[in-house]
């Protein structure tokens, strides 16, 4: 008898997820707040704010590829603002489900955890040139769907990258590196799934 509660729970966790999330695709899009630091180039904890899209394919309710364009305008003390892109290939692993209180706006909540391949641009434009930094690198982060219809989520997540700075460019001058940067992008949007 525990045994066929336990086997009717979990299929009712099934039946649930597959009911908002199954094998298609799903785009989101929304804001995100961004720092980094890269203490070669005098880049230390800057911060702002920008813009994130995704675009995935679900295979199952609890695994799906994605695609990623992050891109934020940042300001720091030393200059004016300056624009930092990321591009994002990577797989998104989707927890068990947790139904939200009564008295919440969401009916669940579907964690996850994604990680990513990153290539990361960073160019700053000042009176005195332009300076360009280019690298690639990993991004590991979690987070949470909270559905608020059948297929419409709100996406709350954080994702930390690791980038190898490859090129610095700047005043005509090209040079190698092998420092790394650091950054955090925490992202507020909203996801259709198909």
């Amino acid at each position: 008898k525990p045994f066929l509660v336990i086997v009717l729970t979990i299929m009712s966790f099934n039946l649930k997820a597959q009911s908002y999330i199954s094998d298609g695709v799903y785009i989101g899009g929304g804001s995100q707040f961004f720092n980094w630091t890269f203490d070669e180039g005098n880049y230390i904890t800057d911060n702002g704010k920008g813009l994130s899209l995704k675009v995935g394919k679900s295979f199952s309710s609890e695994i799906g590829l994605y695609i990623g364009l992050d891109d934020a305008e940042i300001y720091n003390e030393n200059s004016d603002s300056y624009e930092v892109t990321h591009f994002d290939i990577g797989v998104e692993v989707r927890f068990i489900e947790i139904y939200c209180r009564p008295s919440w706006p969401c009916s669940t909540a579907k964690p996850y955890f994604r990680t990513s391949h990153a290539r990361f641009k960073m160019v700053d434009s000042d009176l005195f040139g332009k300076t360009e930094i280019k690298g690639s690198g990993v991004g590991m982060g979690l987070g949470t769907y909270l559905f608020l219809g059948y297929k419409t989520a709100l996406d709350i997540g954080y994702i930390a990258g690791i980038i190898r700075i490859n090129k610095i460019i700047g005043d005509d001058i090209i040079t190698g590196s092998h420092n790394l940067a650091h950054s955090g992008r925490l992202k507020i949007g909203v996801t259709l799934f198909f």
